[in-house]
């Protein structure tokens, strides 16, 4: 059993408070007992370099001709506040004719469990056997993972900090020096060497089909015909595409789009009770008012479209229609608009990578970025920017997947 002087001092402590006299009897008696404990071996002092007194290949002893380094190592134990314990491990070469080998520590003498790996700071780790059997009771015992073993020990003890990765490695080998006797995995019935093996799952908390009758309650369920309808606020398809369309793109609306999303404003004031379509266009129209239908604005390429193909046909030596447009459309070329227009919000940071995928705030290609987005609608549902800025990422990105959620989708 390994345990600190620390954790005797509470007893030594309530011990000399008693201030009777039996205390100094007693106290003399413990230190005695103490002290036979470290000459017989019983109790090992850190100070001294730990090493193994027997051979575990051919079983000779170590002697005073045997050179023993020393090496540093650090002791992981089972205390739960308690830090680990730097302590020095020993190693010494055989001189068996048939041996020959240099003996490592592996502290089974002393109730450790030698890791034989170092860690970062080059020291030998050696774990207490409690460690060890906490981990063997959660993988082996109990059939759990070693996911579940490294957060219960890294939890449960301080000085426990080593990752999953070395927790694998740590049972592996825990799992390796243990010696499993053959008798175990004899036939209860037959004894060893039946004629055959029959596996019906045990092992894994299954039990033979024939005797068990299992409880299914999913295929006595019955099904229901629910209509995806009836499962959405609006059980209008052309008003859910409406909603979906306002806020995912800046396509222009249709006329049965906008008629829909006209009636359904009017419910506002025209319902008499509550109701739930009513709250949620108060909810959607806050972001998104209604307004009032404008003249759709060609983009920049489509009146140089008509340009050009005024100039071919030869209409009034290239005169176009669009020639009366403000100075501000007619000077700023559409690389310059797509320009600004990319150095706003999220989308200006998209990177595309060496795999070509699409990745945020880190270096690469830029991307190129749709021409329009939902962010450029004009007229019906324009978003409101008055209230709330058009490079708030941070708003929007939590208005438009909500509302596309609960008004354009079904309920999962």
């Amino acid at each position: 059993m390994w345990c600190r002087t620390a954790d005797m001092r509470s007893m030594v402590v309530s011990l000399a408070r008693r201030r009777d006299e039996s205390t100094a009897r007693d106290l003399k008696e413990m230190m005695i007992y103490f002290r036979s404990a470290v000459r017989r071996g019983f109790i090992a002092d850190t100070r001294h370099t730990l090493a193994d007194s027997h051979s575990g290949s051919c079983g000779q002893a170590r002697g005073v001709r045997h050179e023993v380094t020393a090496d540093e190592a650090v002791l992981y134990t089972h205390h739960p506040t308690a830090p680990s314990i730097r302590i020095s491990v020993g190693r010494w070469a055989c001189d068996a004719p048939h041996c020959k080998r240099e003996v490592e520590y592996d502290g089974s003498a002393d109730g450790l469990f030698s890791y034989r790996r170092r860690n970062k700071q080059k020291q030998w780790m050696v774990f207490t056997r409690a460690i060890v059997d906490q981990l063997h009771s959660f993988i082996i015992s109990a059939r759990s993972t070693y996911t579940a073993a490294t957060r219960h020990l890294a939890t449960t003890i301080a000085c426990f900090q080593s990752r999953r990765q070395d927790v694998v490695k740590l049972g592996t080998a825990a799992a390796r020096a243990m010696a499993i006797p053959a008798e175990s995995a004899r036939c209860p019935i037959c004894g060893p060497n039946p004629d055959f093996i029959v596996i019906d799952a045990q092992s894994i908390g299954c039990t033979d089909p024939d005797d068990v009758h299992p409880l299914r309650p999913a295929e006595n369920c019955p099904v229901l015909s629910m209509e995806a309808s009836k499962r959405c606020i609006f059980h209008n398809a052309a008003q859910r595409a409406a909603i979906d369309k306002l806020l995912s793109n800046s396509k222009p609306l249709t006329t049965t789009h906008v008629r829909h999303l006209q009636e359904w404003a009017a419910t506002r004031t025209n319902s008499p009770s509550p109701s739930l379509e009513a709250a949620a266009a108060n909810v959607l129209f806050r972001f998104f008012p209604l307004g009032s239908p404008s003249p759709v604005v060609p983009t920049l390429a489509a009146k140089r479209e008509v340009g050009t193909k005024d100039k071919v046909h030869g209409d009034g030596g290239g005169a176009s229609s669009y020639e009366d447009d403000s100075d501000e459309a007619s000077t700023i070329t559409r690389k310059t608009r797509r320009a600004q227009r990319a150095d706003r919000g999220l989308e200006a940071a998209v990177r595309e990578d060496d795999d070509g995928n699409l990745v945020l705030g880190t270096k690469g290609k830029r991307v190129n970025l749709t021409a329009e987005t939902w962010r450029d609608r004009v007229g019906i549902c324009a978003p409101n920017f008055d209230d709330y800025k058009r490079d708030d990422d941070g708003a929007w990105l939590c208005i438009r997947p909500i509302l596309k959620a609960m008004l354009a989708e079904t309920a999962a």
